[in-house]
């Protein structure tokens, strides 16, 4: 038995379209608007950043972080759309960094709120039911950079300024719970950095 899938023209008129289908009966979408802006439109992503700066370290991050988005719901997953880093100090030898990210299982006892300002990236006065911990401990799951490397460039004192904005679109998802840690890998550890990232937080049904 034939059935026909059929939507409405969301303008005045409400006319009925025929939706149209690949050969193997995938439909054809084209949204008006990607996803990550609507979660934005409804006020459900957030951005925020450390403000303790700390040294870069010279090997694969182990327990010893930057600092760690903790997700402090019990409904809602984070999609973390991206995360970033910029360095406070240098020093007198160039410094090469990236940044690298552990996601955390669930379970996770509850960090220390380290920041209480979150940036709504709607603008809204809705509040994120995040705990963002500066320097807070991770459990080792396993760590992988997320950057390519960049140069801090050599200056009488130090020279700050450089950062980093790195794209995850939902590559890296926190469930309730969970955390994502974050540290700079670098050439030396002279080097200071503030780390940080944008989420969105949403209800899912993973199937698990």
């Amino acid at each position: 038995m034939q059935s026909k899938i059929k939507g409405v023209r969301n303008d005045s008129s409400n006319t009925e379209i025929d939706l149209k289908a690949t050969k193997h009966g995938a439909l054809f979408i084209a949204p008006s608007i990607a996803a990550n802006a609507i979660r934005t439109m409804q006020g459900r992503t957030f951005t925020a950043i450390s403000t303790t700066a700390v040294a870069a370290i010279v090997d694969e991050p182990d327990t010893a972080t930057n600092c760690i988005l903790f997700n402090n719901s019990s409904n809602l997953y984070y999609i973390i759309e991206r995360v970033f880093a910029y360095g406070d100090v240098s020093s007198t030898n160039n410094c090469r960094w990236a940044i690298w990210c552990c996601v955390q299982h669930s379970g996770r006892a509850a960090d220390t709120a380290g920041i209480t300002l979150y940036n709504n990236q709607s603008g809204a006065l809705t509040d994120s039911t995040a705990i963002f911990d500066p320097t807070a401990t991770a459990v080792n799951e396993g760590w992988s950079p997320w950057s390519n490397s960049l140069d801090t460039e050599t200056a009488v004192g130090g020279l700050g300024g450089c950062a980093s904005s790195v794209r995850v679109d939902g590559l890296m998802i926190i469930p309730p719970t969970g955390g994502l840690a974050m540290h700079v890998v670098g050439s030396h550890t002279v080097a200071t950095f503030n780390c940080g990232a944008q989420w969105s937080e949403v209800e899912m049904d993973t199937g698990r």
